[in-house]
């Protein structure tokens, strides 16, 4: 089987796409990228998701030019930013990139921090820099010190500079780190609303399960060094192929399960499921989501509570026991969860992914 890639589908020959093959790296004695491979195309935003030292900003700052000894290929929009003949320099690489830490001149104003990254004229350069205050909703703060501004204000101040030179491809490290839960959630949806208005592509690294699944169209997950899992968000969340992958994007657990006879579904804990794919293994466990798992009325008492975490609203953390099991899940209730008491949980009716017992205990 080839290696699995970010888009499944071919790119056109004109559209902006980003291909990186065989990338590798070697830092000092110890931390290495093997062999990654993914390819994005153009009008996408695509994800790096893993632990911290997984390497995810390893490989941003690969494609653009900032790590000196990688080796592989890296191609964008046909150009061939790294090969076996040339490593081009980050100045000629067309690619924006908003770092982590920002990078902005906390002492200059929002104009005068848009206007670093713009070439051109004086009024050339004033024209488009009023053009991204605009478009970016930032004339407010036209001339306010980026020290003055909030989380979310700065980060658009540094996106906003990172485009200014129109580069190809927008790299985003950990673009919502500095910003509160609703400047997250405003930013987001500016965000995908610009690269969907503006034909952009982008790149991100986040270890945000929410901002993984929320923004981005496709995903890889990274494990010491490795790109271990590639595809769509939305097949990597509901059918991952491995656990560790699977605990990468979000809440989950396991159900044990005996598989039946023909090898397409099971029995659990909580009644029979059906498998998102027949198997030859007898028994393993089945995958659970958060909004798998629902409390109800009209299902025989099968679950006890015994640990309960208040998280928002009416949203409730609780470890219940099932039979035999201890399974930790996230639940919704319109009431108050209390320990000790029991209730009906059933499982929302789908297909499951099946991992064998092996599997299982080693994810843990």
């Amino acid at each position: 089987m080839g290696k699995p890639q970010f888009s499944s589908s071919a790119v056109g020959m004109d559209g902006q796409l980003l291909s990186v093959s065989d990338l590798c790296l070697q830092l000092g004695t110890g931390f290495k990228l093997h062999q990654v491979s993914l390819q994005l195309p153009a009008g996408q935003i695509g994800g790096l998701i893993g632990a911290n030292g997984a390497g995810k900003t390893t490989v941003l700052r690969c494609i653009a030019g900032l790590e000196k000894r990688a080796s592989g290929s890296i191609v964008l929009h046909q150009r061939a930013l790294l090969s076996e003949k040339q490593s081009l320099p980050t100045h000629l690489r067309r690619v924006g990139y908003v770092f982590q830490d920002l990078a902005l001149f906390d002492r200059l104003s929002t104009f005068e921090n848009l206007a670093f990254g713009v070439k051109g004229s004086s009024a050339q350069r004033a024209a488009k820099v009023e053009s991204l205050l605009q478009q970016f909703r930032l004339e407010a703060y036209r001339d306010t010190p980026v020290s003055q501004l909030s989380g979310g204000t700065r980060q658009r101040v540094a996106i906003a500079r990172a485009l200014a030179a129109n580069p190809d491809l927008l790299l985003l490290d950990e673009p919502f780190s500095s910003c509160d839960r609703a400047e997250k959630k405003r930013l987001m949806r500016f965000l995908r609303q610009l690269i969907l208005d503006q034909g952009l592509s982008s790149l991100l690294v986040t270890h945000d399960s929410a901002v993984a699944l929320g923004l981005c169209d496709y995903l890889g997950v990274m494990d010491e060094g490795r790109l271990i899992a590639q595809g769509t968000a939305l097949s990597l969340y509901e059918d991952p192929p491995s656990l560790k992958v699977a605990m990468s994007l979000g809440s989950a657990c396991c159900l044990e399960a005996q598989v039946a006879e023909d090898g397409s579904s099971a029995m659990t804990a909580l009644g029979p499921v059906q498998l998102m794919r027949p198997t030859t293994q007898k028994r393993g466990s089945v995958l659970l989501r958060d909004e798998d798992l629902a409390l109800a009325g009209n299902v025989t008492p099968n679950a006890k509570v015994i640990f309960v975490q208040r998280l928002d609203g009416n949203r409730y953390r609780c470890t219940l026991r099932l039979e035999a099991q201890t399974q930790e899940v996230d639940l919704i209730s319109d009431y108050p969860l209390t320990i000790g008491s029991v209730h009906g949980l059933a499982l929302r009716p789908k297909r499951y992914t099946f991992f064998p017992v092996d599997q299982t205990l080693n994810a843990f």
